[in-house]
């Protein structure tokens, strides 16, 4: 007995469809299981720089020979642009293995040299390394002679001093004793006082433009003030985990947060524009504190330190010390929460006023040939 299966064509025509699209899908997962396990060629690394190594350390004024390797034998090199610290590039052409950098006029701290090689007429390659520069400057040791003691309040935990018309501007630190005063010189008495927020611990302090700055320490928030009547006009952040020193250029805040930074801030919307690595001849110093600008340069007290650093802002190099561990009360010596930190200048004499954390005086000095 026969049977017969009758398939219309329409019928068949949706088989064979079917057909096609398992076939499809089958090829298209090998295809895919092949692709994947096909390695890519690595691209290979036509130069290096041999030297200077990663975290050498050189010195401001050294001319530095910068080396390099050209791995890839059958590319032919076209130049080498060499970019080093933030305003030097040099291009060079022919038959090379190094160039020199010169390090007259750069910034001291992390410099990074960068050199592309450019090859085969439209290829270029980039590698980097990131060098140390030392101050050429063995800094200035400035004396002084104290012209005047003033009583000084000693429940103040001093973080900021500035000087004008007649008076001191201070900031005071600690939770629920931070505050901002005005201070009668001679006396040490208190003429006006805005004690900060409970939660808050007061720290550097600045005036630019009529408005006083205050810096707060670990609530990444700080204050502006009328300087005329001390009324708050507005809060503003910043991204430093930590507010320490704060002191102001002709245009800008200058800041500190305990590093070895100072942080150039815009004072509208206090953006920072740029940050500057301290260094005297020796190595980095950390810990920068409470600041003063005078006549182009920066004062710095550093923490737990008896001296003031004279600081060059254009290049970060230390280019002298003020010590004075003599006007350390004997009885605070050595007492870290009782420290040198307070600078504040007269303009109209020359002078700084200087004192510390719970002093019970304020010293005014003059140094000897002005910085």
């Amino acid at each position: 007995m026969k049977y017969y299966c009758k398939i219309s064509a329409m019928e068949l025509a949706i088989i064979l469809l079917m057909l096609v699209k398992i076939v499809g899908c089958s090829q298209e997962k090998n295809s895919e299981k092949h692709s994947s396990d096909i390695v890519k060629p690595v691209k290979k690394q036509v130069a290096e720089i041999t030297a200077p190594n990663h975290s050498d350390i050189f010195r401001c004024g050294d001319s530095i020979r910068v080396r390099f390797n050209i791995r890839e034998r059958t590319a032919h090199l076209d130049s080498v642009v060499i970019k080093a610290g933030i305003n030097s590039t040099v291009t060079y052409s022919g038959d090379y293995s190094s160039v020199y950098w010169v390090t007259d006029g750069a910034r001291v701290g992390q410099n990074i040299i960068k050199a592309t090689f450019h090859y085969n007429d439209s290829m270029k390659e980039n590698h980097s390394v990131a060098i140390t520069l030392l101050s050429d400057v063995i800094p200035r040791s400035y004396k002084y002679r104290v012209v005047q003691t003033y009583p000084h309040d000693e429940e103040a935990f001093t973080q900021g001093l500035i000087y004008h018309d007649g008076y001191l501007l201070e900031s005071t630190g600690q939770n629920r004793k931070s505050s901002l005063r005005k201070v009668k010189i001679s006396t040490g008495e208190i003429v006006q006082i805005v004690n900060l927020d409970p939660g808050f611990f007061g720290e550097g302090l600045t005036i630019l433009r009529d408005k006083i700055y205050q810096l707060t320490w670990k609530k990444q928030t700080g204050f502006v003030y009328d300087l005329n009547n001390l009324g708050l006009l507005k809060t503003f952040n910043f991204t430093n985990e930590e507010g320490w020193g704060l002191t102001s250029t002709d245009d800008n805040l200058v800041m500190t947060d305990g590093s070895s930074f100072l942080y150039i801030i815009e004072p509208e919307y206090f953006t920072q524009i740029e940050q500057i690595d301290v260094f005297n001849h020796k190595g980095r110093i950390t810990q920068l504190n409470e600041l003063e600008y005078v006549n182009g340069k920066i004062l710095a007290n550093v923490l737990g330190e008896t001296f003031i650093l004279v600081i060059d802002p254009l290049s970060g190099k230390v280019t002298g010390e003020i010590e004075l561990k003599a006007l350390v009360p004997k009885e605070l010596d050595g007492d870290m929460h009782k420290v040198l930190n307070g600078i504040a200048y007269n303009e109209e004499t020359g002078n700084l006023f200087v004192t510390g954390k719970y002093w019970p005086l304020l010293y005014e000095i003059e140094i000897e040939g002005g910085i």
